[in-house]
């Protein structure tokens, strides 16, 4: 539900429901993934509610709303260059293995020593890991932000053993 505001709401048309799908598609990016590229939202703008807008679930929406999401996901870079599935390896949701690496399981232990080295250092995702000299080949924002978020099963090896090499290196946030 809207909360009430002098500005009115805007019943989303199926129009703008498949602009906003197509959007979603192109970019190759969760909703998730384009909160956190935005940063901050407007006030009262949630990740459910785009969510619940891209599920055609929710046909309103402030006006301001729809014309930042719209506006933001015009602006945000693809997440690949190319959308293929067999091009882009991924098959299944997974990625392809890498020779050479192996999946290790993210235990708590694990995940709580991340998260340490984080909160020490202030680390930004993108700055400090994912466009580090020496980050391992594929490794993305999003690998980090779900490890960050408790949400990965898995990690490979090599990006698991680079980002901590790299936090461990890095000197206390002030």
């Amino acid at each position: 539900m809207i909360k009430s505001t002098n500005e009115e709401s805007i019943i989303i048309t199926p129009a703008m429901s498949e602009a906003l799908r197509l959007l979603w598609k192109q970019k190759g990016v969760s909703v998730a993934g384009f909160v956190d590229y935005c940063g901050v939202l407007p006030e009262g703008l949630t990740e459910g509610m785009i969510t619940e807008w891209l599920a055609l679930r929710v046909r309103h929406a402030l006006a301001s709303h729809w014309d930042f999401v719209i506006g933001a996901w015009q602006i945000m870079p693809s997440a690949k260059a190319d959308c293929s599935p067999i091009k882009s390896g991924i098959r299944g949701g997974r990625p392809k293995g890498v020779s050479g690496t192996h999946r290790l399981a993210v235990t708590p232990d694990m995940h709580q020593r991340f998260m340490s080295e984080v909160t020490r250092t202030g680390a930004d995702i993108d700055l400090d890991l994912v466009q580090a000299r020496g980050a391992p080949e594929g490794l993305k924002h999003r690998t980090i932000l779900v490890l960050k978020r408790q949400e990965s099963k898995t990690i490979r090896d090599d990006y698991w053993a680079f980002i901590m090499r790299t936090l461990s290196n890095m000197p206390d946030h002030r």
